[in-house]
């Protein structure tokens, strides 16, 4: 499965989540929020996975919310 914002590696039965959007320091944007609803529903319920690690790439793990993108909503009415 290729994702864009995600890379998924499986070695035996440990697998490793990376998100991968090092540019923002991995701030969650729709986008990976999207990669990772269908990540949850597909390979994360690998049975053969004892363990999975999430990381972020680069010197991140995840920055919080993606600020930029949220500045975009429009949140009249809310």
């Amino acid at each position: 499965m290729e994702f864009k914002f995600l890379k998924w590696q499986v070695e035996g039965p440990v697998g490793t989540l990376t998100i991968n959007s090092p540019d923002t320091l991995n701030a969650l944007s729709g986008d990976i929020l999207e990669e990772m609803e269908v990540w949850v529903k597909g390979p994360a319920r690998d049975e053969s996975l004892r363990c999975i690690l999430i990381t972020g790439e680069g010197r991140a793990f995840v920055a919080g919310a993606n600020i930029a993108e949220m500045s975009k909503l429009d949140v009249e009415g809310a």
